[in-house]
């Protein structure tokens, strides 16, 4: 799953148009075009525990919706 995160990452900035988006986000949202550069490496030193923590810090419980699709 990380390879294909990274990889995920990678192809879709191919082309410049695309590079140049992402830099322009990195650069107004951050302020620094490192982790840009730095993502893929990034996703692919996580392991479980680090997802478990995200989880733990950004995901509630209690925050949830339910959908009911009837015909």
């Amino acid at each position: 799953m990380r390879r294909r995160v990274a990889n995920r990452f990678i192809f879709s900035n191919e082309t410049p148009s695309d590079r140049t988006g992402l830099y322009g986000y990195y650069q107004s949202l951050v302020g620094d075009l490192e982790p840009a550069f730095n993502y893929p490496d990034h996703i692919q030193s996580q392991n479980a525990t680090d997802l478990m923590q995200a989880a733990k810090e950004y995901l509630s419980p209690d925050a949830y919706g339910v959908v009911v699709v009837k015909p």
